[in-house]
């Protein structure tokens, strides 16, 4: 069975979730990116410490998503005039998981999410609520960051 077969479901629930729709309209407000967003930085932060704590962090110039996440927040803050966010029950246990990860299920978590910001980041880059100058920010270090990841894995 193909990669594709065996997610087919959660990829087809994924495009007809709701978020998704509002998403690819550009209809996210700011509280809504900054609600996902925070919830994101939550996931990369534990990422990065595993990666850190395996010492495959080194060399690996670029890959760190959760300070680029942490700045976007801040200027999301600064828009909206304060922000409160939790962490939803999902993130809590994504984090779990990675935290339970050994070396294979990192790199694996590096290279899963380092595809998903290139493909979905191009995708969405125009509709979310953010300066040009952060976006392009992102969208460099994404890009930069993905390729340096497979020459160093290579």
């Amino acid at each position: 069975m193909s990669l594709r077969d065996a997610i087919a479901k959660q990829h087809d629930a994924a495009e007809k979730h709701p978020l998704t729709a509002v998403m690819m309209a550009g209809d996210l407000t700011p509280q809504a990116y900054a609600d996902l967003l925070a919830n994101q930085m939550i996931v990369y932060q534990a990422i990065e410490a595993k990666a850190s704590f395996f010492g495959i962090d080194k060399g690996l110039l670029g890959y760190e998503r959760a300070q680029l996440m942490a700045d976007d927040l801040l200027e999301l803050s600064e828009m909206l005039g304060g922000l409160e966010i939790q962490a939803s029950k999902a993130t809590a246990e994504q984090r779990a998981h990675i935290d339970g990860l050994d070396l294979d299920g990192v790199i694996a978590n590096i290279y899963v999410n380092h595809m998903a910001d290139m493909y979905g980041g191009q995708i969405l880059k125009d509709k979310l609520p953010r300066s040009e100058e952060h976006t392009s920010e992102l969208q460099s270090q994404s890009t930069n960051s993905y390729a340096v990841f497979c020459l160093k894995k290579k």
